[in-house]
């Protein structure tokens, strides 16, 4: 190949490539969100990258198929806008590890043959491979958020359980994608009662499994419908603890466990958490509205 020239040219089409592989196999069920489509694949990408000899034209490269590949991923509706927001710096960290590996690879002056370049793909197809027979299980966790309101227990108890409209200012993410709940309605005050939360982007239905007025509430998320599918999250129980303080002042802490395969878990822990605390955040600045007002 010329050694300068196509260098941009070759790392645009094997970002291109080797993304659009990973989409095909996860399209076919033949690879989950897992190491090997947010690590190895971009991995793999970057080594490829860093192989070429241009290294500025190469950068470039790849940096523009990864942009042309998440707006047709935005454009299509296969992720929303959010999802690639939040990909985006582990997928980079990984190109960009790839590609110091690629470059520490490379001898000086040599001219990369066109199969070189390519071989890095086995790299995510055995990370793959070992993925799929090995299995990607779903991963317990949970993430909680407090806020301390000037009203009694009572009345920060009857303002949560049910909520009439949820109506105070959006944030960024929700203003990106992250779905916006607007009220909750509760079928009965006991244990096994409902309550039915809705989005703008569907719904969540909550069985309430344990409850003692003023002070505890648990549910079991036991119905989410939401206008995206998020098979790789699940949301198992929300929970709120309501705490009398001194000067008339009440903490209340709602807690949200649920289970995900997203990995690397160390990277997606911190992303998933916040986006469910900044949906609590959302639902305690409207409670603060509505009880201090």
């Amino acid at each position: 190949m010329d050694k300068k020239g196509n260098s941009f040219k070759v790392s645009f089409i094997i970002g291109i490539s080797f993304t659009t592989l990973g989409l095909g196999l996860i399209l076919i069920g033949l690879a989950d969100m897992g190491m090997a489509i947010f690590f190895f694949l971009p991995f793999a990408i970057g080594i490829a990258s860093g192989l070429l000899p241009d290294i500025k034209q190469a950068i470039y490269g790849t940096l523009s198929s990864m942009f042309l590949f998440s707006l047709f991923l935005i454009a299509t509706k296969a992720e929303g806008v959010i999802c690639v927001v939040m990909a985006l710096p582990i997928l980079l960290l990984a190109i960009w590890l790839g590609w110091l590996f690629g470059r520490s690879s490379r001898k000086d002056d040599e001219d990369t043959n066109i199969k070189i370049t390519i071989a890095p793909i086995a790299i995510f197809l055995v990370a793959n491979l070992f993925e799929i027979f090995s299995g990607n299980p779903r991963v317990p966790s949970s993430t909680s958020t407090s806020i301390i309101l000037n009203a009694t227990p009572e009345k920060v108890y009857s303002s949560i359980i049910e909520v009439d409209t949820v109506d105070v200012e959006t944030n960024f993410l929700q203003k990106i994608g992250l779905p916006t709940p607007r009220k909750c309605i509760l079928t009965e005050a006991k244990v096994g009662g409902l309550r039915l939360c809705e989005f703008e982007e569907g719904r969540i239905v909550e069985t309430i499994k344990e409850l003692v007025p003023n002070k505890y509430l648990r549910m079991d998320v036991t119905e989410c419908k939401l206008d995206r599918e998020r098979h790789w999250l699940k949301f198992n129980e929300d929970i709120y603890n309501i705490e009398p303080l001194k000067n008339g002042q009440t903490k209340i802490t709602r807690t949200t466990t649920y289970s995900s395969t997203l990995k690397p878990r160390l990277y997606w822990e911190i992303m998933e958490a916040l986006t469910i605390n900044t949906e609590h955040d959302f639902v305690f600045r409207n409670l603060k509205k509505d009880v201090e007002d």
